[in-house]
């Protein structure tokens, strides 16, 4: 997703089993899922369809929740006020989630590290410590932070994680989409990347993968008659996405949602 969001792209992240992984090298078994990326949304879906190894549940779309306080809580300042304005440009019909907050994406990502570090350190733990790859710092700083866990944690982790799914998909029901931020701003400068950015932007991505819910970002907002050089949502002249999430197996509702946004 965030590949997407920073070069004006559409990205699709489907829900577990969406799509068959036979012949993908597993890197994380309990988060591992093919994307895709277009220029365009129909193209997407086209794809999508022949991907989805199972039908999508068939299910009307009921409405599409803001999660205002994610975004107020995580974009900065100069982000948040070309969020409004566009916001405010838009004939969206959203319905406002109050109460999801950054509390429960930290715990979403708090889950996804014990999880995930698990997981590595037992399908490559020993060759990252014989081979000592090289890898970016960021990487390997990431890697210091996650491995490591127990069996213990790793098994309460997973209870937590059922637990967090279920708590997670009572703040819209099927046939209702959540919209997030995808990122927690622009793409940050490559010269300098800010620790509490890339540990929002961790704790964004991890909602979907612990839960299981199928994601789309969208970069394009609607362009209104009278503003056609304002296509797309944009900080500084740098894209910036926006999410939609469904429960599991709602994958076709997504694009749905986000073709209703972009009409």
């Amino acid at each position: 997703m965030i590949p997407a969001s920073f070069c004006n792209l559409f990205g699709y992240r489907p829900s577990q089993g969406m799509v068959d992984l036979l012949g993908v090298t597993s890197f994380s078994p309990s988060f591992d899922a093919v994307g895709i990326i277009t220029k365009q949304l129909p193209n997407m879906f086209q794809i999508a369809e022949k991907c989805w190894t199972k039908a999508p549940r068939s299910v009307r779309l009921k409405s599409i929740k803001y999660a205002k306080s994610l975004f107020h809580e995580l974009l900065p300042i100069e982000a948040m006020l070309e969020w409004e304005v566009r916001l405010s440009k838009s004939n969206w019909r959203l319905e406002e989630v109050p109460s999801l907050s950054k509390l429960t994406l930290t715990q979403a990502h708090n889950i996804h590290n014990v999880i995930l570090g698990r997981e590595i350190d037992l399908q490559y733990g020993q060759w990252i410590d014989a081979t000592n790859p090289k890898l970016s710092e960021e990487t390997l700083d990431y890697l210091k932070i996650i491995r490591g866990k127990s069996f213990k944690k790793f098994v309460e982790t997973k209870k937590k994680r059922e637990f967090f799914s279920d708590s997670l998909q009572g703040f819209f029901d099927s046939g209702e989409v959540l919209m997030i931020p995808t990122s927690p701003g622009q793409a940050p400068n490559e010269s300098f990347i800010d620790d509490a950015f890339l540990i929002n932007q961790r704790r964004l991505y991890a909602i979907a993968e612990v839960a299981g819910l199928a994601q789309i970002t969208l970069p394009m907002l609607p362009m209104l008659p009278m503003l056609p050089m304002l296509p797309m949502l944009s900080v500084e002249g740098i894209p910036m996405g926006i999410s939609l999430l469904a429960h599991p197996g709602e994958d076709r509702l997504l694009f749905e949602a986000a073709s209703r946004l972009l009409d």
